[in-house]
């Protein structure tokens, strides 16, 4: 290494370390190469924008940074005092949208093989494809070693402001920038003492990795090598109601989503109990002023520990990773290859084969709109592609429609899982604006463009008085689905009880001017049929039937639980059904009890009701079980109907209507009504 023109030279982060190590090891394979790319509309000044660039590498001294690593005990970070950047330029105005398409495809392919030098610079590549008259691609191509997201997008909005310096001929005043060597320093005065003893307690018990059930090396497939990626947007309707339920249970989307992820993890691809996987941190110290307008890598990636509750609801179990992601930022700091060593894994196994990255880059469209307003030029198509060296990641980018992005190994995976483990994440999501596991089958089975919104009973989440009348439950549903969906035409539709609530929402959106288009009754008892007074133990037989917990089943009768105390019974029906795998994942034993309250104040409630007014036109489906004991093919609802009911017999029980093979049969003809669209109008009422 030659001494001239070097103006510092420090060690590396953690972080960095292992990025090196991993680009080292597998140099063809592009690991850590990043290519963030955008379409600029308008005039571009190509020699301004070569000039912004330039001003920034000048500005920012980790841009003018290489790493050496051969010779010495340590590898290092070279800053130069000066750097040249070049952009490229290419003319592919004469070429179709598709044959442009292929090019870039091409382009990016050989970009990616070809790398970086990390010794020599810049290490940054700048492109420019001429789309058309006023049209053009930006290829923005750079190593992770510099820059993380955060730092990315700084940089971008920074080289504008220095574009529409250059081209009105002003001067730029910036404040000067802290140097990413701060933050190394501020490194190096931490302990890992306290981390040490942090990560040994949060990481005691675990001795395996865990597993993917799915991980099927593929043999003889041309397709073997390299990454590929899938990825499904929530729409903006689904976003809010998901952005909602979080903030009303005082949670973080990206706490929502761990959750997810763990429970993915959990319930269907590896069977485990206990599951640690990778997550990304941001890694800015607060205490280290001037922190968020640092360049640099700062993030860095530690173990999330998940583990499944017994004792505690949905919205307990995510206050929970909530908590132990908010004690684990204390100690974000730490290197990973240390946090691995107080595991209790054989030295060389990984921690943790899956990544969760929140992607929290600041481009959004008012930086779009600043960029418009100081040159002229509309930035649309922002994209950034990467490769790590984890089998499986999900990528998390936030905005008004959420997307979630998977990248995984070819010879790990192939695309029909990657593409089944989304739907399941995607349905997970879905129903985390309530814990209404009884839907979740029938969403996954029905067209994303008519969603299924499942609704969290009030009292489930083990903090909340159930309520005491279906008026209440109604009022409390339609001021949830408003935040979503603020106007009609409305769709309702429910199971069981939920038909009951169902019937009176559409009375008081009808009251309140709006329509509802389409009323849904699945296999739902009308609330004319007044159950007879039950005893206590006929309410707990009835509460597991709906739960699918068939006594015989369990091999119990109705003469054990006499042997038993009312307040034994709920919690041995649950201790049962979770060892015959009867019962979800996270309905689980400790919350038997708690789930039967619920259920025997919801009963009170029906029986209680009072319908004020009959509805129009009702579209019922009716199992053969509930249909043997009410002989009534309307099951009461034909007095509650100013028009014919349309009924749809369906085979199996009250509990399995909803669950495969015959949710599949249930879900192709709740589509074709909901796309017959047939207004629903309560009896002499109008609706708008």
């Amino acid at each position: 290494m030659k001494l001239k023109n070097i103006e510092d030279i420090y060690e590396l982060s953690p972080t960095q370390k292992g990025m090196l190590f991993h680009s080292l090891s597998a140099p063809d394979s592009g690991f850590y190469f990043q290519q963030f790319q955008c379409v600029l509309g308008g005039p571009l000044d190509v020699e301004a924008l070569e000039g912004a660039w330039q001003q920034a590498i000048d500005r920012h001294p980790l841009l003018r940074t290489s790493f050496f690593w051969e010779g010495i005990d340590k590898p290092m970070q070279v800053v130069r005092q000066s750097a040249q950047v070049k952009v490229e330029t290419t003319d592919w105005s004469d070429l179709s949208e598709a044959e442009q398409r292929v090019r870039l495809r091409q382009y990016l392919d050989s970009d990616r093989r070809r790398g970086f030098e990390l010794r020599r610079l810049p290490l940054m590549r700048l492109t420019l494809f001429r789309l058309g008259s006023d049209k053009t691609r930006f290829v923005w191509s750079q190593h992770h070693l510099q820059l993380d997201g955060w730092s990315t997008s700084l940089l971008f909005k920074e080289v504008f402001l220095h574009n529409e310096a250059l081209l009105a001929r002003t001067p730029l005043n910036l404040p000067r920038p802290r140097p990413y060597r701060d933050y190394i320093a501020w490194l190096q005065r931490q302990s890992l003492t306290q981390a040490e003893q942090f990560w040994r307690r949060r990481l005691s018990g675990f001795s395996a990795p865990t597993p993917f059930v799915v991980d099927v090396p593929r043999a003889g497939n041309g397709d073997a090598g390299g990454q590929g990626q899938q990825e499904v947007r929530l729409s903006a309707e689904q976003t809010a109601m998901l952005r909602e339920a979080a903030r009303s249970r005082q949670l973080t989307v990206n706490a929502v989503v761990q959750g997810a992820w763990a429970l993915l993890l959990l319930s269907r691809y590896s069977g485990e109990a206990d599951v640690v996987f990778g997550a990304t941190v941001a890694g800015r110290p607060a205490e280290l002023s001037g922190v968020e307008q640092m360049l640099g890598l700062f993030i860095n990636t530690l173990p999330m520990r998940v583990r499944v509750d017994e004792e505690a609801g949905v919205g307990a179990w995510l206050k929970e990773i909530q908590a132990e992601g908010a004690q684990a930022r204390e100690y974000e700091y730490s290197p990973l290859v240390e946090v691995a060593g107080r595991s209790e894994l054989p030295r060389g196994v990984p921690l943790f084969e899956s990544l969760l990255v929140f992607d929290n880059y600041p481009f959004d469209a008012s930086l779009a709109e600043q960029i418009k307003k100081r040159t002229g030029l509309d930035v649309t198509e922002l994209r950034v592609v990467e490769q790590t060296n984890f089998p499986l990641s999900l990528t998390m980018m936030p905005g008004d429609e959420l997307t979630l992005l998977m990248r995984y190994e070819h010879a790990r995976f192939d695309a029909a899982t990657i593409s089944r483990m989304l739907r399941h994440l995607e349905r997970l999501l879905k129903a985390v604006g309530g814990d209404v596991l009884c839907y979740q089958d029938l969403a996954g089975q029905l067209d994303p463009a008519q969603p299924v919104y499942g609704l969290l009973a009030k009292g489930l989440d083990g903090e909340q008085e159930a309520h005491s009348r279906i008026e209440d439950m109604a009022a409390e549903y339609i001021r949830a689905i408003r935040e979503v969906q603020p106007e009609g035409p409305y769709h309702l539709c429910g199971w069981s009880m939920g038909g009951v609530i169902s019937f009176e929402m559409s009375h008081q959106l009808d009251a309140q001017g709006e329509s509802v288009s389409f009323l849904g009754l699945i296999d739902s008892v009308s609330p004319l049929i007044v159950p007879a007074e039950e005893d206590e133990l006929i309410l707990i037989e009835v509460f597991a039937r709906n739960l699918g917990l068939i006594p015989q089943d369990l091999s119990i009768s109705r003469g054990d639980m006499a042997r038993m105390s009312l307040e034994e019974i709920p919690s041995y029906l649950g201790e049962q059904a979770k060892a015959s795998n009867l019962l979800p994942a996270h309905l689980l034993t400790g919350r038997a009890t708690q789930l039967y309250h619920v259920f025997k104040t919801n009963l009170e409630a029906f029986k209680r009701y009072q319908p004020r007014h009959p509805a129009g036109r009702i579209t019922l489906w009716t199992s053969e079980e509930t249909t043997s004991i009410i002989k009534d093919p309307t099951h009461g609802w034909g007095n509650l109907s100013v028009e014919k009911i349309e009924v749809f017999r369906m085979p199996g029980e009250h509990h399995t209507i909803l669950r495969p093979p015959i949710v599949e049969t249930l879900a192709s003809q709740l589509e074709t009504q909901l796309d017959k669209n047939v207004p629903v109008r309560a009896s002499g009422q109008s609706s708008s």
